[in-house]
């Protein structure tokens, strides 16, 4: 086995030197002790890390394409453009672990996820920031789902006082606000799904039109219909076609508002239409961008 250039990060302390600045070959290191360690441009593709711990510890432009972490330790390891694209991650402690603009085996990482809510929201924003600064925007929609849940079962967590840890630190407002923040997140993901699903967001564009429609042929609601001298209200039919045309912000004139509800009804109309149709762009233009 060839030994491995470590430097200590508190000093240049020159623990071993290797000749080829790295392990060549299928090489398995059991009982793995590595803590506050730098390790750069090292060439470990095929390495099998096994058991033990690698602590905060800093990669740097390593080679870890087929490496294997066999139930190691890596509490506050850093790795920075690493390639680990077929890496394998079995049974590893992943706390405070962070990846940057490396090539990951993302659903090898994920079996490893912690199971605590906070530290697993924290590893999952990591692997997000990571997908989406490697153009891997799939992986970072995915990804940002799981992190989206946790936070919602952190939430429920609290609300539900589910452990001495929430017991501590959450007293009865901090619940109160969990509860609202909780409430808030399932309304952004039954109406628009966080932008990340475009038939979710046409559903609910459909479901505003449906509303404002109905809304608008109630006799609360005057207009000035084009070829008629007298303001009336509309029948469903056209309330329908007067709020698509609103929502849509096209509006072509032949029928407007004559009273203060209906103006305000039509300015509620265009305003819920920018934003409806802004967050089915951004959609369309993320699955595009994929």
């Amino acid at each position: 086995m060839k030994s491995i250039d470590f430097r200590e990060n508190s000093g240049p302390v020159l623990v071993e030197k290797a000749r080829n600045d790295g392990i060549d070959g299928r090489v398995e290191i059991p009982d793995v002790a590595f803590s506050h360690c730098l390790l750069q441009d090292k060439y470990l593709r095929d390495v099998t890390f096994k058991a033990g711990a690698i602590q905060h510890c800093r990669f740097e432009y390593v080679n870890l394409r087929y490496a294997v972490f066999d139930r190691v330790n890596l509490t506050g390891t850093w790795f920075v453009a690493c390639n680990l694209e077929h890496a394998r991650f079995e049974n590893c402690v992943l706390w405070y672990v962070v990846f940057e603009r490396c090539e990951l085996n993302y659903e090898s990482i994920l079996r490893s996820i912690p199971t605590e809510n906070n530290i697993r929201r924290r590893l999952l924003r990591v692997l997000r920031t990571n997908a989406a600064s490697m153009g891997e925007k799939e992986w970072a929609d995915r990804i940002l789902l799981l992190e989206l849940q946790a936070e919602r079962e952190h939430l429920r967590d609290a609300v539900r006082h589910a452990s001495d840890y929430y017991k501590e630190r959450y007293d009865a407002v901090d619940r109160v606000i969990a509860a609202l923040k909780l409430a808030g997140h399932y309304i952004r993901f039954l109406v628009w799904g966080y932008g990340l699903y475009v038939s979710r967001l046409m559903l609910s564009a459909t479901a505003v039109l449906m509303l404002l429609s109905t809304v608008a042929s109630r006799d609360t609601f005057t207009f000035n219909v084009a070829a008629e001298n007298q303001v009336r209200g509309l029948s469903w039919a056209e309330s329908f076609y007067f709020c698509t045309i609103n929502l849509t912000t096209v509006g072509f004139g032949d029928i407007t508002p004559a009273n203060t509800a209906a103006r305000a009804l039509a300015s509620m109309t265009a305003l819920c239409g920018v934003v409806l149709f802004g967050f089915i762009a951004a959609a369309v233009y993320r699955r595009l961008a994929r």
